[in-house]
């Protein structure tokens, strides 16, 4: 199911200050837009500053606890169901403490399967939609004629915003992780690198180095490496002042066999037929 399906049922707006700070789970969703001040909201362990024109999304059965020392923050809350199933269930759902939570006290189930893909948690900084926020404070208190469903669909163009917001934001993180590697690559092709030496250089999964450079340049770390240095060996024998086997050990192969059989394989032609005539 996309994004674009959801009908999602709000079932309590409200204007707040930070309270509670015991660990807690919320059974339906939670997003939290922090209007004035500063404070702090802890997810799963890991702190999220909230500051004006920060947005944090909880998917229900997540911890999560107020962990600021003043109550300096406003923000706006909403609990709410990303579906339209469960509006008899209309009375605002306290949260349990986190000692108490059981799964089966979601009110929605099966979240993951139903919106694959859709994260626990959604942190955004100048998420500038205060109007639409407030929107659906004023709608929820006045109650008017289909007070619901405007509610709903206000909150659906949050969500979708949110996401678009997020989706680019790790676009954009990955576009500088990814640089950060190429140039530490081409720093180092030289030498004897591979897969698990960079990965575990910059702390990552193997799998993840490799996705971030393929979304970047459509190849792997190994394919990219290669690349690279018998683009950099075919400027070092043009040049004429080393040999294959010199030219092999620059650019970081352990034995000039293997250089030749890789560069005949990328390039059609033995290395030899680089050198200056």
């Amino acid at each position: 199911m996309k994004l674009i399906q959801i009908n999602p049922y709000v079932r309590f707006a409200r204007v707040q200050k930070t309270a509670r700070r015991r660990l807690m789970v919320g059974l339906d969703h939670r997003l939290f837009w922090c209007a004035y001040g500063e404070g702090e909201i802890t997810v799963q362990g890991q702190a999220y500053p909230m500051t004006p024109s920060t947005l944090l999304f909880v998917q229900s059965g997540t911890p999560y606890q107020y962990t600021s020392e003043t109550d300096d923050m406003v923000f706006y809350a909403y609990n709410f169901d990303l579906f339209y199933e469960q509006e008899n269930v209309g009375e605002p759902i306290p949260y349990v403490f986190a000692q108490n939570y059981r799964p089966e006290m979601r009110i929605e189930q099966n979240i993951d399967e139903k919106l694959h893909g859709l994260p626990n948690i959604i942190y955004l900084q100048n998420f500038y939609k205060k109007e639409i926020f407030q929107d659906i404070i004023n709608e929820y208190n006045r109650k008017e004629v289909y007070y619901n469903e405007r509610c709903g669909a206000l909150l659906k163009d949050l969500l979708i915003c949110a996401m678009r917001a997020s989706c680019e934001e790790k676009t954009a993180l990955q576009k500088n992780q990814g640089e950060t590697i190429l140039s530490y690559v081409r720093e180092n092709f030289d030498k004897p690198i591979s897969n698990a030496s960079v990965a575990k250089y910059f702390s990552y999964h193997e799998n993840y180095l490799n996705q971030i450079l393929k979304e970047q340049t459509g190849y792997t770390l190994h394919r990219y490496l290669l690349e690279y240095r018998i683009t950099m060996a075919s400027s070092l024998l043009r040049s004429g002042e080393y040999t294959v086997s010199e030219v092999a050990e620059k650019v970081g192969f352990s034995n000039v066999f293997a250089f030749s059989k890789s560069f005949k394989k990328l390039t059609g032609k033995a290395p030899t037929s680089y050198l200056p005539k």
